[in-house]
């Protein structure tokens, strides 16, 4: 059964550097499970909040999973991310990764906004 698995960078003015840890979690679960289909979102690429538009970079994927990756000064974004893919896709589920989830998790948890932080 083909699983949708959606990666997203909120947007930030911090510099724009390369995903790497979503990169290397694409390609890897690419190779590994190949029925998975992933597409990748970098939200810091845009020059302004595009969250309302996020359909528009997807072109009809609809995902089963929608993975957050935020550092701690992003979290805000992250968190308003989420919100609104929760909106467009109440069906998804939504989970939170890389530094935030562990050093924020007593902030992100009672908010009840994702799924799972990773």
């Amino acid at each position: 059964m083909p699983v949708n698995i959606l990666l997203l960078r909120p947007f930030s003015t911090i510099q724009k550097v390369i995903p790497i840890g979503l990169l290397y979690l694409s390609a890897y679960l690419k190779k590994a499970c190949p029925q998975v289909k992933v597409k990748l979102v970098d939200f810091r690429l845009h020059t302004e909040k595009p969250y309302a538009r996020i359909e528009d970079d997807l072109e009809g994927f609809i995902p089963d999973i929608i993975g957050i990756s935020s550092l701690s000064l992003e979290l805000m974004e992250a968190i308003a991310l989420a919100r609104q893919c929760r909106s467009i896709f109440p069906e998804a589920q939504l989970v939170l990764g890389g530094p935030a989830s562990s050093s924020d998790y007593d902030v992100i948890a009672p908010l009840d906004v994702f799924d799972r932080i990773v």
